[in-house]
């Protein structure tokens, strides 16, 4: 059995005011493409499971903009392995989660 481990992805982390040019937050950008190439890594690796191990989203209460970018990553993971099961381990919430 082939399994893969992603773990604190922090999707939607913002630090400093710096934008990218289509005007999101630099930081947010960086996590992104960083979770991107992690699930494309996942793809070509064609595990049984997928485990992801906390801290999806930075907050307890992300950015529609976070949420959507999950579900399109994932949408990408299952149509390219649609037999692969994916579990997902909440994360803690830590003081400035809440």
């Amino acid at each position: 059995m082939k399994i893969a481990h992603l773990a604190d992805v922090h999707l939607g982390f913002r630090q400093y005011q710096r934008q990218t040019p289509n005007g999101i937050n630099q930081r947010e950008a960086d996590v992104s493409n960083a979770f991107e190439r992690a699930v494309d890594g996942v793809i070509s690796y064609d595990p049984d499971v997928l485990l992801l191990a906390g801290d999806l989203f930075h907050s307890v209460r992300p950015t529609n903009h976070a949420i959507l970018y999950a579900f399109g990553q994932f949408k990408r993971i299952r149509e390219t392995c649609p037999d692969l099961q994916i579990v997902i381990i909440a994360g803690t919430m830590t003081r400035h989660d809440r």
